[in-house]
């Protein structure tokens, strides 16, 4: 249950729980501006294969998700919020650290399944957030996870474009060793500020379950329900409808969202001439990093003021609808790209004339670095300015579904359904993607048809979203904490 509604804001709590969400922030997203590279060092040749290998090692992570989301889930209950975000963090540091050895597909897949398996980090901070801020302050509090996550987009895709392959960049990285493992850099730095993460949690934040049982303003009410705490279990949770629905949406919502993100490295690296941007790791994590800083900013501001006016199921409906608009734009891109063009011309030889085939410079004013800047960039950050405002709402109406006792085991049931929407969604997107490029198709069968596919995505999750009731823009707490204020004052006029 959240502290009543006058109670002062928890600094130093809600400061442990953005650094560590920063710091898993970035390792989740480290591998995207690298990631298409990684996969032609370990042999892959064709660029039409190279989605094929980027959904298996950027599914792997949602696969460790959904084996074990549940379980921290349920250990976050039993044991404490504080001690399931230390033993996620340290094995984040540790997965990272060992992904930067990777020196074959299967490697890499291992790595990330086990950075998917400590996922304890985002489901804890869900729940931690809803204990420690009173309910004035949940939209603003949720609004800082998002925040914690835009920076460490900024972070990780910085680090993981400017670091990887550094002997290429600087002379005194030129060593055998750094171009035996051209990756190990940007996760070492990783996992170097996971582990500043760890300290920040052990001394800085409380344990909010501890609190909750030994608070003597609750023993009634933690009497009466204790009946109820037992029996909670994933079959009891399912059995809700409200639980359900949002989960559900959830996972579909999840799918669409992450297939984006990964088709975005895997779009902006293949060559223009199949329908790509042909862009390098730098320019991909300039473009995550421009991204991140829009979502820092714009929901910051954005999303209190919307939410106040929308409530957290309206926002949730708006953003669902910009999301499948934006999607469907998203490959559009495509077409402002500089092309070169092949050309055969007659040359006067030595003895007689022949055929060469040289590039001519495109010089349409349409097609121009600067535009194709401009066009992604614009629709890359309104697309993830929206879609974080949809996982803030998701994320209030999941916790509103249910009491504070059980809000650590639904979390990790979110989680776990959720994962596999994220398993699918890199999987069957850059299967997609490749199918389409691999031989000349029309509209919507080119490099638009996975895009295509999530905007149909989004738009599904935005019939779910209509249907959700609008009780749920309220925590369930709510009238029980009031009641059980108005308890105390007559007790103590008593």
């Amino acid at each position: 249950m959240p502290p009543r509604d006058d109670a002062p804001v928890p600094w130093s709590g809600l400061f442990a729980v953005f650094v560590s969400l920063f710091a898993n922030a970035i390792s989740m997203t480290l591998p995207l501006p690298f990631l298409p590279f990684m996969v032609k060092d370990f042999g892959v040749e064709r660029d039409e294969d190279v989605g094929y290998y980027v959904g298996a090692v950027a599914s792997a992570m949602f696969l460790g998700r959904l084996v074990c989301s549940y379980g921290w889930g349920v250990l976050m209950d039993r044991i404490g919020r504080r001690p399931v975000m230390l033993y996620s963090l340290c094995g984040v540091t540790a997965s990272g650290f060992l992904f930067g050895f990777s020196s074959s597909t299967a490697m890499a897949i291992i790595t990330r399944f086990l950075a998917g398996a400590f996922n304890g980090v985002a489901i804890t901070s869900k729940t931690i957030i809803s204990e420690i801020c009173p309910p004035r302050l949940q939209a603003k509090a949720m609004t800082m996870l998002t925040t914690a996550w835009g920076a460490g987009i900024i972070g990780g895709s910085v680090i993981g474009g400017v670091l990887s392959r550094p002997a290429d960049s600087w002379e005194m990285f030129d060593t055998p060793f750094h171009n035996r493992y051209p990756y190990f850099l940007p996760c070492f730095t990783t996992s170097m500020l996971s582990g500043i993460s760890i300290f920040c949690v052990l001394f800085l934040l409380p344990e909010t379950l501890e609190r909750s049982a030994n608070d003597t303003d609750k023993q009634s009410l933690l009497e009466a329900d204790s009946k109820t705490k037992q029996k909670a279990s994933f079959t009891l949770l399912l059995r809700d409808k409200n639980v359900r629905t949002m989960v559900l949406l959830y996972a579909i919502f999840a799918f669409a969202a992450i297939g984006m993100d990964e088709m975005h490295s895997v779009f902006c690296a293949t060559p223009v001439s199949l329908g790509g941007l042909g862009w390098t790791t730098t320019d991909i994590g300039m473009s995550l990093a421009i991204v991140g800083v829009v979502i820092s900013c714009g929901q910051m501001f954005l999303y209190p003021p919307l939410a106040a006016r929308l409530k957290a199921k309206g926002v949730l409906v708006l953003a669902c609808v910009m999301t499948a608009l934006l999607a469907f734009v998203y490959p559009l891109t495509h077409y402002v790209a500089p092309h070169e063009a092949q050309k055969e011309v007659m040359t006067d030889g030595a003895t007689n004339l022949t055929l060469e085939t040289v590039l001519v410079e495109d010089n349409n004013p349409w097609h121009s670095n600067t535009m194709l800047w401009w066009c992604l960039g614009s629709v890359a950050a309104l697309y993830k300015l929206f879609g974080g405002m949809a996982f803030i709402s998701i994320s209030l109406l999941i916790n509103n579904s249910v009491v504070s006792e059980r809000r650590g085991m639904v979390n990790g049931l979110a989680m776990t359904c959720t994962a596999i929407g994220r398993l699918l969604g890199p999987s069957i997107g850059g299967a997609a993607f490749s199918w389409s490029i691999s031989s000349p198709h029309t509209f919507p069968f080119n490099q638009s048809f996975t895009f295509c596919l999530f905007a149909l995505t989004f738009m599904y999750s935005w019939n779910m979203a209509r249907a959700i009731p609008q009780s749920l823009n309220n925590p369930p707490e709510h009238e029980r904490t009031q009641v059980q204020q108005n308890d105390c004052e007559s007790c103590d006029k008593q």
